[in-house]
């Protein structure tokens, strides 16, 4: 089976402000692999609070499909290495980012197209990597906060409602912080490659081998670039496991809105057509007819000018949105308009 085929892509969904019909029920809890010992214990059976948003597994589907998320970024090497094989090998990851680390900025301008186009995902991983459950409410806050402005200024994207709480260190006080200003998903795992500790590639594709599988949120870092000598392997074994790699905005996101208010005139030998804006969108496709095929272009805002009508031959238009990848239905028709000839 080729593994690009298997790998291909699935369209990416919209994240609301705060958008708790976005949040999921996960499945029956897992055991998770804590990061820091039992200090900081993830096992969800032992969580105090019961608000069904905290996320360790894909929700069910027909598809058998695996999320791969990568925290931290302390190593720009590996951060190359994982934006090398999104590239190479048309895979869809989700990069929870810690932004303190120079990496996330250095690459921002490789990063940006691949999160415009939904293959990269970005979630919040704070700003300084800390403990949430040892800080204030307002210290929770800020540490979320400065990590989701580094996101939207450098990557143009709202990260919410989903974020990673670093050592995955959780409880009801960080839940409720976070959920205050949008970040209403915390993302646990449940499988881990355990490659933010020194561990040699031999364990690492051995923790490969248990946890790739259906429904998995897997855990990797991109901290050191041990991981990478066995992306090959792992591929070929998400491929034999018939599984589709699949972000976050995939499984649980649902599609933008319909564009509304869509209107067209005539303005000189131009025909303007404006649209209200869609929350989060990141494009808009407007499609007409000329000559009996249908056209698309695509605009960044809400307004766009077709300079190339024909004189006398009407036109109507549609919009739809996207966001991350997925798009919204399509606006009704325009009613008819065209240009006339210049005198």
């Amino acid at each position: 089976m080729n593994r690009r085929s298997v790998l291909a892509s699935l369209g990416l969904g919209a994240l609301a402000l705060s958008a708790p019909s976005l949040i999921a029920t996960p499945v029956a809890a897992q055991p998770v692999e804590s990061e820091v010992g039992s200090a900081v214990a993830v096992n969800p059976e032992t969580v105090v609070y019961r608000r069904g948003s905290t996320l360790f597994r894909l929700p069910k589907s027909r598809q058998r499909r695996m999320a791969w998320t990568i925290d931290d970024g302390t190593s720009v090497a590996m951060l190359r290495k994982y934006l090398a094989l999104v590239e190479s090998e048309n895979v869809r990851l989700t990069f929870f980012v810690y932004s303190s680390m120079s990496g996330w900025k250095t690459l921002a301008p490789q990063l940006r197209p691949l999160i415009a186009s939904g293959q990269i995902q970005v979630g919040n991983h704070t700003a300084h990597h800390l403990d949430l459950t040892k800080l204030s409410t307002k210290q929770i806050q800020k540490e979320l906060w400065t990590c989701h402005l580094f996101m939207l200024n450098n990557y143009g994207v709202d990260a919410r409602p989903f974020f990673r709480p670093p050592y995955g260190a959780i409880n009801s006080k960080v839940v409720k912080a976070a959920a205050a200003i949008g970040y209403t998903s915390p993302v646990m795992w449940s499988g881990t490659l355990a490659d933010s500790t020194a561990i040699s590639v031999a364990g690492i594709w051995r923790k490969a081998k248990r946890y790739v599988g259906n429904e998995v949120i897997l855990l990797t870092h991109a901290n050191n670039t041990q991981a990478s000598k066995v992306f090959g392997k792992m591929l070929n074994l998400v491929s034999q496991r018939g599984l589709q790699l699949v972000t976050l905005n995939d499984a649980f996101a649902k599609s933008p809105a319909v564009p509304s208010q869509v209107n067209s005139q005539v303005q000189d030998q131009s025909i303007v057509v404006t649209w209200s804006q869609v929350t989060n969108a990141q494009t808009y496709d407007v499609f007409y007819v000329e000559s009996g095929v249908q056209q698309t272009q695509r605009a960044t805002g809400t307004q766009f000018v077709f300079s190339s009508a024909q004189p006398l031959v009407d036109y109507q238009f549609q919009v739809r949105a996207n966001v991350f990848g997925v798009a919204s239905a399509r606006s009704d028709l325009t009613p008819p308009v065209h240009v006339t000839p210049p005198p």
